[in-house]
């Protein structure tokens, strides 16, 4: 077709316009006859409305944090009032009794005056500052200023001068913002900006460390009477509670399927171990244990971590550590026995393995260093995996020590359990700051039923698990059924 309407046109005109001719008439052509062919769009249909809990037949599969910049500020309003002066905080939950602020907020107000104060204010000015304190019974006390910032809000600069000018008198109602900095300098080294934080430990070594954040407004009047101004300051307690988010969710892993999950997908758990020993003199082996929990390693505060611990020893030995008062090995008790049997304990029942989080906190001052450990929360629920041991022996008559078959036998014990923070004694993650280092770990513990009179000797086994607020913006469903089978998202 293109060929037939160059040599239409081609009649009674130069090489050059019968080209440029040519050339406009086949590309117009061809778009007209693109354009027949194209489809009918319509308007798209509504997105489906979206929830962040799953619904009877799902299961979470990932999580993703959310970003600073996309999350809605809160609209209250935050106010305290001191003599003729009125700060306001804006962006603040209501009824806050505390502004609170994230990783490099933005302090945001209006600092209010009563009309007849402001004829003799010369000056003002808004000022950030954070300050940290640790006093220990070995060295003393230390304040540290971590950082000030702010500048004078009036009278204002004009634009192109760091003079001031002044103006005829103060306005009732002044704007002002101060940016909270992500880093503070102390000595050779930055530090991200710590969160606020109190730690109180009494007794001996006493360790008290508190990081605080101020806003503090100066108001400067004149005196009538002699030379010396006189200064008002507002001071207005601030929660600095900057979020990190752990870099990727907990991969979901049935208790039952443990063993299955630590083959097809090791990436997904973190191994580490320890060694339960026994006393010089006594006949009895060491205890191997080795602990997984999720290899991520940072969790968010409402987080549920699971944990796996696998013990293995020589049949003696273990048989003592879940029920040293069978005495005989074919009667064994119901304790030990239900311990198991593969179902959750009572609390009547003894279970060996322990698992708790625990925070320890150290400070340095003056080339000393004092160390505090508290616990996060109670501890964690733990129960036996099947198949049950089997500690019957048709041999070992003269006793449990004395039997070939058992010492040679390697015994295989499994545990499983969950562990959460308690957020009344964890309000903030861990932080290093050179002076003050606060650290989570998971603990596992091995203990006899009877440590006094037990031959093995009990261990606490920690593992760094670092803490952090998640905030949620999306997450990935998927069928239970399909989701326990599913690999690394």
């Amino acid at each position: 077709m293109a060929t037939s309407l160059r040599r239409r046109h081609s009649e009674g005109m130069s090489p050059s316009s019968m080209s440029s001719s040519s050339a406009s008439s086949s590309s117009s052509s061809i778009s007209s006859i693109s354009t027949q062919f194209l489809p009918l769009y319509s308007p798209s249909l509504p997105s489906p409305c979206y929830s962040v809990d799953p619904a009877y037949d799902e299961t979470i599969l990932d999580v993703s944090p959310y970003h600073r910049s996309t999350r809605m500020l809160p609209t209250g309003v935050f106010t305290k009032q001191s003599g003729s002066a009125t700060v306001v905080l804006l962006n603040q939950h209501a009824g806050v009794r505390t502004p609170t602020y994230g990783r490099g907020a933005l302090v945001k107000g209006t600092l209010m005056l009563s009309p007849e104060s402001v004829g003799a204010v010369s000056q003002i000015s808004v000022k950030l500052q954070g300050r940290l304190e640790i006093t220990t019974s070995d060295a003393g006390a230390s304040t540290t200023k971590m950082i000030t910032v702010g500048s004078q809000i009036w009278p204002p600069p004009p634009a192109g001068s760091s003079s001031p000018v002044s103006p005829r008198c103060c306005p009732e109602s002044i704007n002002f913002e101060v940016a909270f900095p992500e880093v503070f300098q102390l000595g050779d080294y930055e530090h991200p900006l710590p969160p606020s934080y109190i730690a109180r430990f009494p007794g001996f070594p006493s360790l008290y460390a508190k990081a605080t954040y101020d806003l503090v407004i100066s108001i400067v009047k004149d005196r009538r009477i002699g030379f010396i101004p006189r200064t008002k300051t507002v001071f207005v307690l601030l929660e600095y509670r900057p979020e990190s988010a752990p870099p990727r969710g907990i991969t979901p892993t049935p208790p039952e399927d443990f063993l299955q999950a630590i083959k097809y997908m090791p990436e997904e758990w973190f191994q580490s171990s320890c060694t339960m020993r026994a006393k010089p003199k006594s006949e009895f082996s060491c205890i191997d244990c080795q602990v997984f929990m999720p290899a991520v390693r940072i969790f968010g505060f409402e987080d549920t971590i699971p944990v796996h611990v696998q013990l293995s020893g020589t049949l003696p030995t273990l048989r003592h550590l879940v029920n040293p008062t069978d005495r005989h090995p074919h009667s064994v008790s119901s304790s030990s026995s239900s311990s198991l049997s593969g179902r959750p304990t009572t609390p009547d029942e003894f279970c060996p393995v322990k698992i708790f989080l625990t925070r320890m906190v150290s400070a340095e001052h003056l080339g000393k260093l004092t160390m505090r450990v508290q616990r996060l929360g109670a501890n964690g629920r733990v129960r036996p995996l099947p198949p049950p041991a089997d500690f019957d022996c048709a041999e070992c008559e003269r006793g449990p020590t004395d039997c070939p078959e058992c010492i040679e036998s390697i015994v295989v014990l499994d545990y499983t359990g969950e562990v959460r923070c308690d957020p009344k004694l964890a309000q903030v993650g861990g932080f290093y700051i050179g002076l003050l280092n606060v650290k989570d770990f998971l603990t596992v513990e091995l203990a006899p039923p009877q440590p006094r009179t037990s031959p093995l000797i009990g261990v606490q086994h920690a593992t760094l698990a670092e803490r952090a607020v998640r905030r949620v913006s999306a997450a990935i469903f998927v069928p239970s059924s399909l989701g326990n089978g599913l690999g690394t998202f």
